[in-house]
């Protein structure tokens, strides 16, 4: 039986491509999908999510709401630099050769209900039986702790992309984006009782989509929208990065729930930092093997990958789409 998910997302281009993995499995049955400011702004996270379910053409499209237009505390930041200035890598201006736009906005409207609406709504309608996939700042997963905490404790799993651990982080030296945007909506989630499953950089970082793949299957189909979005961060991560291609964040959530054994984990006690103008987003946990120190879990953190299988997983849902 297929695992109902609500996908909540700061639709970007790594976003896009969970999307799209997430839609093209079948062991993953896609309740609603909802937006949040974070890598864009809502608005258009919200119109990215609508462009990308057109390009997917599902036979059943799952709602979409718009969530918060920013964060809890502090002041938006956005990652326009990695996404572009639509957060698809400029598709959004993209022609035919007819001068048609390649991916208009779509026909479909996105719900009349907010984000945090809904979602409490699915999590209460079956009964807390729901998997919570949070791929942008968990500021909607956030106000929806704050509503209803017995709601939001009672779900499935909360699966999380991330944070980062024993390295430099990807928005300041000890920070990565998603967590940094919004630390103390990150701080409430990680407090909530619910279980968390954690994909930080460590593991996110072991995989790299290729130009090469991409080009493979790139003239038609889901293929060429995957093409077409990606190009714009692969010049990104080649320039600042020294890359070979693009770092697939949160699509490794979504593999996850299709394939477990894909990854290795650990189990550990996560906290966040809150404030600090250096330290603001850090994700602290204790990883070594010292049980006399160990605080109680409340995550467990994905630490390793067998990363040829999730692109050949990758590759046969999506690219070959």
């Amino acid at each position: 039986m297929a695992r109902p998910i609500v996908l909540d997302t700061d639709t970007g281009v790594d976003d896009a491509l969970a999307i799209c993995l997430a839609m093209r499995s079948h062991e993953i049955d896609v309740a609603c999908i909802t937006a949040v400011s974070g890598n864009i702004d809502v608005d258009y996270a919200t119109a990215n999510i609508l462009r990308t379910l057109d390009a997917i053409e599902p036979n059943r499209r799952p709602p979409v709401a718009r969530g918060a237009g920013r964060p809890l505390v502090r002041e938006p930041v956005c990652a326009d630099e990695v996404h572009g200035g639509d957060g698809l890598g400029g598709a959004h201006a993209l022609t035919d050769d007819d001068g048609r736009p390649t991916y208009p906005p779509s026909d479909v409207p996105p719900a009349q209900d907010a984000a945090q609406d809904v979602i409490l709504r699915e999590i209460r309608e079956r009964d807390g039986d729901i998997t919570l996939v949070a791929v942008g700042p968990l500021t909607n997963i956030a106000r929806c702790v704050q509503a209803d905490p017995a709601a939001i404790g009672s779900v499935r799993e909360i699966v999380v992309m991330g944070g980062v651990f024993d390295r430099p982080g990807n928005v300041s030296i000890c920070a990565e984006f998603n967590i940094y945007a919004d630390p103390h909506a990150a701080a409430i989630v990680f407090d909530c009782g619910a279980p968390i499953t954690l994909f930080p950089l460590n593991v996110t970082e072991q995989v790299t989509l290729t130009r090469d793949a991409v080009n493979r299957h790139g003239n038609d189909g889901l293929g060429r929208f995957v093409r077409d979005i990606t190009g714009h961060t692969m010049e990104f991560a080649a320039q600042y990065e020294d890359a070979q291609g693009m770092y697939v964040h949160d699509a490794l959530t979504i593999a996850y729930l299709v394939d477990e054994g894909l990854f290795g984990f650990r189990d550990a006690c996560v906290t966040i930092e809150t404030s600090g103008d250096i330290s603001a987003g850090l994700t602290a946990a204790d990883l070594r093997d010292r049980p006399r120190f160990k605080d109680t879990p409340n995550a467990r953190i994905a630490l390793s990958v067998d990363a040829p299988r999730f692109l050949a997983l990758f590759e046969d849902r999506v690219l070959r789409g």
